[in-house]
């Protein structure tokens, strides 16, 4: 914590003012930057462009923003890697996370012609895909994370259709 304060440019026990501990401070962080993903998203997904094209370019765009945005590496490694400690408490900050997500997405389903599947349907699996794809991403390196998205998305798109 005393690092902390140093580069925030405080005294340790100005920090201690606003956070019991190391683990308080992660929590919050977490919340912020889950904050600051959503509103991206949302920001994202309301651009000009059909659904399917905005739809897959958030996927791809997340490839992209996992070697230039810290936010989106810390959540990514907060969710796949939490501290054992407060696992349960970052499994329910992520379970938030992705439904956000998945209530932003189903607003983009709404303006695409009926499927056989509901718009709640779609964005389930919308989210299954950028759930895996994110695990690629940490897991399998920035070449399957290609691989798997070409290949869930040809998928997805027969599902749309």
């Amino acid at each position: 914590m005393s690092e902390i304060a140093k580069d925030v440019g405080i005294k340790t026990p100005g920090l201690y003012a606003h956070f019991a501990g190391k683990t308080e401070l992660f929590l919050d962080l977490v919340s912020l930057v889950i904050e600051q993903e959503l509103s991206y998203t949302q920001q994202f997904l309301n651009e000009p462009g059909t659904p399917e094209k905005r739809l897959s370019a958030f996927l791809r765009e997340t490839g992209r923003r996992f070697e230039s945005s810290p936010q989106l590496r810390f959540i990514l490694n907060a969710a796949y890697v939490p501290p054992r400690s407060i696992e349960k408490k970052i499994a329910k900050s992520m379970q938030g996370y992705f439904d956000g997500i998945e209530q932003i997405v189903q607003n983009v389903f709404k303006n695409l012609p009926p499927s056989r599947m509901t718009s709640r349907q779609l964005a389930a699996a919308y989210i299954g895909i950028i759930d895996s794809l994110q695990a690629e991403l940490l897991y399998g390196g920035h070449e399957k994370f290609q691989k798997r998205l070409d290949a869930m998305w040809a998928l997805f798109c027969l599902a749309i259709k």
